[in-house]
């Protein structure tokens, strides 16, 4: 009865608080090894508390067994029933009374809560074993990716530092550049994953202490990853750069020296300038040539510059760098200095050649025409009749004496300027005997005309003598003052305007040589009557009305002699230039109107048909050339226009109007020829878009280059038309209240061309830099697949060498070996060549189908069909073959051996 009363006073809390709160009381948050350290804490205690709860089990068990045997109501036999399956008080196995259904549902709770919890327990703890594994891994992936980075780093660091000058040294660190970018290319899986654990860490765990240091541990990891590829990939760049300028150094030096040497001797074999014309001629060609090639080779003296610069801009810290870069400095400075010296001697010599063209031309004339002029005039003077007692006859001998005498002086005038000549090419020529030449041919022709001049001197004085009387003079007195004065009037007539017309000038200085053959026929006259006068003047008394008279009339014929002499000698000159102007004008105007005529002939011959597009092109490049050919003509005739419209008033409109004309025809020419290359080069830049991917190949980079040139070429052209748009502006007459629209439409044309050649070269110019970066990838395959080409042919090469089968043991285990070791590396050699297939195909889809790529893929795809490894597996089969033979061989004569020992010893 005891028990009765004491059961009740220990129920089970229905919540469980005895074994199903183990958490209450923790915190929220713990790190990784406090969160894993405490989850097997709680399975022990879950552990220990299950032995309680197996107790509470069996406590409830005989506690309902007491219950059910106190509630149940006795029988006849007075036994009670075994677990109430037969009381009244008991409704399919559960007991109705209340406190026993109380306690069994405690007991059923206090179960389910504590598997419930077990289960709980056991996936939490896994969950932290997986967390906790996850941390370590990514914190020992972390701290060797640091490790690795820092040595590459370092790599880099070092490599920067260096810039060398040799190709030997560029290609070995640029061999060493490309493994470190291997090994960036086979870290970057680990990289990544890397990232991702740290990154699911942080998801997982985004309130965790650690989040911040992995998020900054995954930016240290990201920044460095990519600062070290950047740099590998930066340095490889540099470093293929550097060994393309040293490969164009090195190839344009090697050129560049012996033919600078050769130009050199030819140079010292030119010999010295001639005074001879035609030889200047020849002269000046060989120079010419010259000259050419040394513009021809500029261009690859400016990539030898270039290259250099280059070069040398590079700072490099060891001694070893600085003492190449200093080999480099002085090959580029004997090679500069050679090239200078050689076209600044050249230049001089042509120069020099010009000078001493055109006055050796004049010199050599001058000489013949005073040669020929000396002779006859020697003749005449050697032809004249002895003197005479008849007045008329010494009057004859006076004029043509006097004439003589006249034409003496004016050759003494050309031989002045014989003389003048003489000096400037004797200060050409640099050679004693040249200049002794000159000196021997000026002497040949002023010996002759001094010596003529004394023989007209005194011949006129010895008739002078003859004719010394009073009646001639006063007759011959007033017969030459008649004649000035009859001479007045044309002298009052010249005026100062000339006309422009070379015959109107011509029939001019006609006029004034009748005049000038006049006054030298009465020279003789003149200069009798001076000396006459004189001899009358000494006799007759000083002081005396008669001898003031005789001196004023002696005095005024003087100064009316000498005022008609310098009148004509001026007219004469200014003539003479005039019609010399006149002429030149003439003359380049009659080569420039058939020239222009032609031009615009074969202009409107020229058509933008694509059909035709490349002869038109062709005939267009010609006929630029020809207006390049004809500037200087052009420029001569516009001189010798404004020279000639500076004497000339009469005809100066037709002139100017011609002048006009031309320019003007030559302007739009030029312009048609200029626009109609500019055309095609827009045409050959809307081909290269239209073709798309297709164009990207080698060939239309060559072709888009060589617009280039022809637009480089074309500059010139566009530079001469706008300064001849504004010299045909500045020409054109001025008049108050004329249009100017005509100025404005050349200067617009002239400008619209220029921008539309700038418009044009621009766009040539981003097409190839974009087409060759295109490109570079595809030159880089293409030398690879190359390489491996080179390669196979040198296995195949090593294939055919191979020796034939041995016949012992040895020899064939060796050419096994060999075949072996070969089929090794032809199948390394395979597999390179799959990457480049790889790539080409990976480089095809992104770029298009290009012609170069197509070719590359075919390349790679043919050298792949090659049957090496066929051959060379047949071979080792063969090989096997005869081991197999040759050791049956062997066998057979070892049990042959045994037969024949076995009787012997028996």
């Amino acid at each position: 009865m005891s028990t009765k009363g004491s059961l009740p006073s220990r129920p089970v809390a229905p919540d469980g608080t005895g074994a199903a709160s183990p958490q209450r009381g923790q915190p929220q948050h713990r790190g990784p090894a406090e969160t894993s350290a405490a989850a097997p804490g709680l399975v022990e205690g879950l552990g220990v508390q299950g032995s309680r709860v197996q107790e509470l089990s069996k406590t409830g068990s005989e506690l309902e067994a007491l219950i059910i045997d106190i509630t149940a109501p006795r029988t006849k036999s007075g036994a009670p029933h075994i677990n109430g399956s037969a009381g009244p008080s008991s409704v399919n196995g559960i007991h109705t009374c209340k406190d026993l259904t109380e306690l069994q549902v405690a007991v059923s709770e206090v179960n389910g809560r504590y598997e419930s919890l077990g289960g709980e327990l056991k996936d939490r703890v896994s969950r932290q074993q997986a967390s906790l594994e996850l941390r370590q891994k990514a914190r020992q992936g972390a701290d060797q990716l640091k490790t690795w980075l820092t040595d590459k780093e370092q790599s880099l660091r070092q490599g920067q530092t260096a810039s060398p000058s040799k190709p030997e040294a560029v290609r070995a660190q640029a061999q060493e550049n490309k493994a470190l970018l291997s090994e960036l290319a086979e870290h970057s899986g680990t990289v990544e994953e890397l990232k991702s654990t740290l990154r699911k860490l942080i998801a997982d765990n985004p309130d965790s202490p650690e989040a911040d240091s992995w998020r900054q541990q995954l930016q240290e990891i990201d920044s460095r990853w990519q600062t070290t590829n950047q740099n590998a990939a930066q340095r490889q760049t540099e470093l293929e750069t550097c060994a393309d300028r040293l490969g164009s150094f090195a190839s344009a030096a090697n050129q560049l020296g012996p033919w600078l040497r050769e130009k050199e001797l030819m140079m010292s074999v030119l010999g010295p300038l001639s005074i001879d014309p035609n030889m200047l001629t020849t002269q000046k060609q060989q120079v010419q040539f010259m000259m050419r090639e040394f513009d021809t080779r500029r261009p690859q003296f400016d990539q030898l510059t270039q290259s250099a610069e280059g070069i040398l801009s590079q700072t490099g810290d060891s001694a070893q760098d600085a003492k190449d870069l200093a080999e480099v400095r002085a090959e580029l400075g004997s090679i500069s200095q050679q090239w200078e010296d050689l076209t600044g001697r050249l230049t001089q010599r042509s120069s020099h050649i010009d000078q001493a063209q055109g006055t050796s031309e004049r010199y050599q004339a001058l000489l013949r025409q005073l040669s020929s002029s000396v002779s006859a005039l020697g003749e005449r003077l050697d032809s004249q009749a002895s003197l005479s007692a008849q007045p008329e006859a010494l009057k004859r001998r006076l004029q043509e004496t006097g004439e003589i005498r006249s034409e003496l002086e004016r050759r003494r005038t050309e031989l002045v300027e014989a003389e003048t000549l003489c000096h400037e090419l004797s200060a050409i020529v640099a050679e004693p005997y040249l200049k002794e030449e000159l000196s021997k041919r000026l002497q040949s022709v002023s010996a002759p005309l001094r010596s003529l001049e004394e023989r007209a001197a005194d011949g006129l004085s010895q008739l002078q003598a003859a004719l010394s009387s009073t009646q001639q003079f006063q007759q011959m007195f007033e017969e030459l003052r008649s004649w000035l004065d009859k001479q007045a009037d044309p002298r009052d007539s010249t005026g100062d305007s000339l006309p422009c017309q070379p015959p109107a000038i011509r029939s001019l200085l006609a006029q004034t040589e009748e005049l000038q053959r006049g006054i030298a026929s009465q020279r003789g006259s003149y200069e009798l009557l001076q000396a006459e006068g004189a001899s009358l003047l000494a006799s007759l008394p000083a002081g005396g009305d008669e001898r003031s008279t005789l001196q004023s009339r002696l005095a005024s014929l003087r100064q009316d002699w000498e005022g008609l002499n310098q009148r004509l000698s001026e007219r004469e000159s200014r003539l003479k230039n005039t019609l010399s102007k006149a002429e030149t004008y003439q003359q380049h105007k009659a080569e420039l109107i058939p020239w222009l005529s032609d031009c615009e002939e074969k202009d409107g011959d020229i058509t933008l048909d694509s059909s035709v597009l490349d002869e038109a092109l062709q005939r267009t490049r010609g006929l630029t050339l020809d207006l390049e050919r004809r500037q200087p003509l052009l420029e001569s005739f516009n001189t010798a226009a404004d020279q000639l419209l500076e004497q000339c008033c009469i005809g100066e409109e037709e002139v100017r109007d011609e002048k006009a004309q031309l320019n003007r025809r030559e302007f739009e020419e030029g312009r048609q020829a200029v626009e109609r290359r500019l055309e095609a080069a827009k045409h050959q830049i809307e081909v290269q878009e239209a073709l798309g991917p297709q164009a990207c190949s080698a060939k239309s980079l060559e072709r888009l280059r060589s617009q280039q040139e022809n637009l480089r070429s074309l500059q010139p052209q566009v530079v001469y038309l706008r300064d001849l748009a504004q010299g045909l502006v500045q020409d054109a007459p001025q008049t108050p209240g004329g249009g100017t629209e005509g100025a404005q439409r050349l200067q617009e044309q002239a400008k619209d061309t220029e921008k539309e050649y700038d418009d044009v070269t621009g766009k040539i110019e981003h097409c190839c830099s974009s087409l060759e970066s295109r490109l570079q990838g595809v030159g880089e395959v293409q030398s690879h697949v190359r390489d491996v080409f080179s390669r196979l042919a040198d296995l195949d090469d090593e294939l055919d060498s191979l020796s034939p089968a041995g016949r012992d043991a040895d020899s064939l285990a060796s050419q096994a070996d060999t075949l072996k070791g070969f089929l090794s590396r032809l199948s390394d050699l395979r597999t390179e060549l799959e990457g480049h297939g790889s790539e080409c195909t990976t480089m095809l889809r992104r770029e298009g189908s290009s012609p170069d790529l197509l070719a590359l893929r075919r390349e790679t795809e043919a050298l792949s069909r090659q049957a090496a490894s066929e051959r060379s597996q047949a071979r080792l089969d063969q090989i096997e073959d005869a081991a197999e033979k040759v050791q049956d061989f062997y066998r057979l004569v070892a049990e042959l051996q045994g037969f024949w020992v076995e009787p012997r010893r028996g």
